[in-house]
């Protein structure tokens, strides 16, 4: 079958200047014309604004989904197909260095009946260069399995399921902080137990699930990144000590090297007050 059509675009506008803008003034009769065919063209498409599926058409300000800031407008959307819509799990905006935010949008597979967290492999698994080795060798041992390929793909969910159950118990010391288990237990539609308590020891009041969840996985987002930059961080400084080596040295040659001058200088002296007065006394 063809892939899902997925729209991701910058539209200069906004669709529902009630909802989408921060303050609704008069617009010109193209932009009005514009929004109307634009409209048109993705109803035919039947693709909607996932933004306003997942929040309404509520205020985008209190979501803080507008993407061009200095103007308070949504102009940034992601419109993806009516029959996929089941499989967004949450959708929010980032600053970037650009005037415009970013749309984050994160899909994921319905959950299993019954409520039940459907599993999710962690990936931070994978930081792990041993982790990444052993798992290529388990799943190339069973890329050969023959059967039909849903008969396939539930080994390899089961090889998936005790791989990362193994690493866990054999390596402790590479378990997930209490934020990221707390995103891998969570969807938009039901948080996971303490995320409640979590957020408000660190002082959010958030008024919904969906809204809870966005900022659990922001968090995880601004927690990942100073990660990142501790990494980085810490990478510099080792790059950094051999040269302060280096130039340490290179100052104690360069004070030898003065010490010699100065005594080939002396000697010099000495040597000439010798051959024009005798000997001297040192």
């Amino acid at each position: 079958p063809p892939l899902p059509l997925v729209i991701l675009a910058d539209h200069n506008s906004v669709m529902v200047p009630g909802s989408d803008t921060a303050v609704v003034s008069k617009e010109i009769p193209a932009v009005v014309r514009s929004r109307q065919v634009e409209g048109s063209i993705l109803t035919s498409l039947a693709v909607e604004d996932v933004w306003v599926h997942l929040h309404g058409e509520r205020r985008a300000e209190s979501l803080e989904g507008f993407t061009f800031p200095s103007l308070q407008r949504r102009i940034d959307r992601v419109h993806l197909p009516t029959a996929v819509l089941n499989t967004v799990r949450s959708v929010y905006t980032v600053t970037t260095p650009s005037d415009h935010k970013a749309v984050v949008l994160q899909l994921g597979p319905q959950e299993e009946p019954g409520g039940a967290p459907r599993f999710r492999f962690p990936l931070e698994i994978l930081e792990s260069p041993d982790a990444a080795a052993a798992l290529r060798e388990v799943l190339e041992a069973h890329s050969h399995v023959p059967g039909p390929i849903e008969s396939w793909w539930d080994g390899v969910r089961s090889l998936l399921r005790e791989f990362a159950g193994r690493w866990r118990r054999e390596n402790p010391s590479s378990g997930f902080t209490e934020l990221q288990a707390l995103v891998r237990e969570s969807t938009p539609l039901r948080l996971a137990p303490g995320a409640w308590e979590f957020l408000q020891d660190l002082g959010y009041e958030e008024t919904s699930v969906a809204l809870a969840y966005q900022r659990l996985v922001r968090l995880q987002a601004q927690e990942k990144q100073e990660e990142f930059e501790e990494r980085m961080l810490t990478r510099l400084r080792a790059q950094l000590q051999p040269q302060e080596a280096r130039a340490q040295q290179a100052s104690e040659r360069r004070k030898r090297i003065h010490e010699m001058v100065r005594q080939l200088r002396d000697r010099q002296y000495l040597q000439r007050v010798r051959d024009s007065k005798g000997v001297v006394q040192e």
